[in-house]
């Protein structure tokens, strides 16, 4: 509780701990089979927000989410624990990237391979600190008519990289949003966040390309973890949404969402970012005649930025996919497959071959996102 309380006394968005009259954070009560730990807080305003339907999370409140995230990672950096306080780090207690022990014989080696990568992740530096370690939505209330975010749970609290929170956060998003579209979702959702939360915390390009396997070590640990209880008439909602089709992605070492990390880390929000401390209302502008191309087709100095830095190999297939459209091999579906892209976003880097989509491509680009 005293990091708890560091963060409350130095504004980040979290339950407030009151002291009980002899000072202490948490009190000992005694108890027929042992000793119960109770500590009292201030009651948080709002909802408990996986009752919010991912549906209703639109741009300001993600943003808002990330900037409270980002807040309690920057304060993080700073926080020094007293002598003999320090909590475990992430591979030693109880938390959800930390399960050494798998049920399932199958998930081991995929477990391992992950535990590799991670491992090897640099943990000097900002990236490494104190964590929430248990960041999903039933660990935090939402207020939206006021947009406010109030973290709670410190229970698993840990030292880890800062990414480790995100990846829960977007992990728990995709459980929760019931669509079928979920990279474009997890696209829109992360692209709201990484900016409110970039207003309080800087993060790399590096740390955000790590989601994936921050993603796939969840995946592997919560599925061995849930499966068994798997129970598609009358079971939890939550793994009933988490569980199907599960084990043949992972078997199949297929990514958890199929999205592009590498421009999320870059890409522009959906709304003006409101900055710490600022009130006002962004300015009003006047209303096109028609609609803006949104999401990804606004992007395409980003993306086309992106095609000059890519790694050889990445150039190579970009490249074959960009010749075999432009000679009609393949269909723009196919090539933007093969060229590891999204439709859209495969299309809007032909710009940087001096290749330009067909009027009908155009077109019909414009009818999906008007």
């Amino acid at each position: 509780m005293a990091w708890v309380k560091y963060l409350a006394e130095n504004g980040a968005d979290v339950i407030t701990p009151i002291p009980f009259d002899n000072g202490e954070l948490v009190d000992i009560i005694p108890g027929e089979k042992g000793e119960w730990q109770a500590l009292v807080c201030e009651q948080a305003s709002g909802v408990l927000s996986e009752k919010l339907p991912m549906e209703k999370w639109d741009a300001p409140l993600i943003q808002t989410f990330g900037q409270a995230v980002g807040k309690m990672h920057n304060l993080a950096r700073k926080y020094t624990p007293s002598a003999g306080m320090r909590r475990p780090e992430w591979f030693m207690g109880g938390n959800l990237f930390n399960r050494p022990e798998l049920s399932q014989a199958w998930l081991k080696p995929k477990q391992a391979a992950i535990l590799e990568r991670i491992r090897n992740l640099p943990r000097g530096g900002d990236e490494y600190h104190m964590i929430h370690a248990d960041l999903h939505f039933a660990n935090f209330f939402v207020e939206p008519r006021t947009r406010t975010i109030t973290l709670f749970d410190f229970d698993d609290c840990c030292y880890g990289w800062s990414v480790m929170d995100i990846s829960i956060v977007l992990f728990d998003a995709l459980v929760e949003y019931k669509g079928q579209d979920k990279d474009v979702f997890a696209r829109h959702f992360m692209r709201n966040f990484l900016s409110g939360y970039k207003t309080e915390n800087p993060i790399g390009v590096f740390w955000i390309t790590q989601v994936p396997n921050f993603l796939k070590l969840l995946e592997i640990n919560l599925y061995d973890e849930f499966s068994p209880h798997f129970n598609p008439e009358g079971g939890d909602p939550w793994i009933n949404s988490f569980i199907p089709g599960r084990k043949r992605r992972i078997q199949d070492d297929l990514p958890y969402v199929d999205i592009d990390f590498e421009i999320l880390a870059v890409v522009r929000p959906d709304a003006p970012v409101r900055l710490p401390g600022v009130q006002t209302e962004p300015k009003k502008v006047a209303p096109r005649i028609k609609p803006p191309v949104t999401s990804e087709l606004r992007d395409t100095a980003l993306i086309t930025e992106r095609a000059k830095t890519r790694p050889a190999w990445r150039e190579v297939r970009a490249m074959l996919a960009v010749q075999m459209f432009t000679s009609g091999r393949l269909s723009a579906d196919r090539a933007a497959r093969l060229a590891g892209l999204s439709r859209v976003e495969f299309l809007l880097g032909l710009g940087f071959y001096k290749i330009f989509p067909l009027m009908d491509e155009l077109r019909e680009l414009e009818k999906r996102h008007e």
